[in-house]
């Protein structure tokens, strides 16, 4: 069965309300949670009548940008200058996380932050510890993919990589029309071509582009977390570049 873009961004929402609504509880702040409510029910729904023809693909699109620049305003307010690091795991179950540095300079130890439940990571004695800790917004379209596919990526050798993934994001999900890429001597750099979930990706980048450029858009962040798994070692993001209708990453081990 292909997955259609309602999906996709239903589960993308509903992550995203969660986080939200965690980091209004974290600085008692009931808008933050509130928006997070609001975009965690507006994914269930959208999940929910994935079925349903009747429901109008602009009116989707609309929700999910007004949720994306949500996201872009709370990190546009604290600005985060360094390299994103999605952390590897050592186990099938371990969530996949994003640590943020706050500036260039701070680089949080991967090693002690992997298991904390914290948000944000401040310590004003050592600046280089500053960041952020997210859930990887790549997490729900992943699940997806391995599910619809039947594929674990934890046990994808790095040989069967690149066209496991290929075959799940173009054939399995219809998410994009082509992958494509190489490893690098110490990373990988990839190649994506939108299909139907074209219209979402430019809008997305248009609105929230720091989203994009720190974390990768949706399409971009399964790609990494499905790297992540595969190599089980930390991942930094080095560059995204969204162009029309392409999506170039170039991702190297932390």
């Amino acid at each position: 069965m292909m997955l259609t873009g309602r999906w996709i961004l239903g589960a993308f929402l509903m992550t995203f309300g969660v986080l939200t609504i965690f980091a209004g509880a974290f600085f008692a702040l009931g808008s933050i949670g509130g928006i997070g409510l609001a975009a965690f029910m507006i994914g269930l729904l959208l999940t929910y009548l994935s079925s349903q023809t009747a429901v109008s693909t602009e009116l989707l699109k609309a929700y999910g940008i007004s949720s994306a620049a949500n996201l872009e305003r709370f990190l546009r307010e604290f600005a985060p200058e360094g390299k994103a690091t999605y952390l590897g795991i050592k186990d099938r179950l371990d969530p996949l996380m994003v640590l943020l540095p706050l500036t260039e300079n701070s680089s949080p130890n991967p090693d002690e932050f992997r298991n904390d439940d914290r948000v944000f990571i401040l310590d004003s004695e050592q600046r280089g510890r500053a960041g952020i800790l997210l859930e990887a917004p790549g997490i729900p379209l992943l699940t997806l993919l391995e599910k619809e596919s039947g594929v674990n990526f934890f046990e994808v050798g790095r040989e069967e990589l690149l066209e496991t993934l290929r075959s799940g994001m173009v054939d399995s999900l219809n998410a994009v029309a082509d992958l494509k890429g190489s490893f690098i001597e110490k990373g990988l750099k990839l190649e994506m071509r939108d299909e139907s979930l074209e219209d979402l990706s430019v809008s997305f980048n248009r609105i929230a582009p720091i989203t994009a450029a720190q974390l990768g858009c949706p399409i971009c962040s399964t790609a990494i977390c499905a790297f992540v798994k595969s190599a089980r070692k930390d991942v930094r993001l080095e560059e995204v570049i969204h162009e029309s209708g392409r999506h170039l990453l170039t991702l190297s081990f932390s």
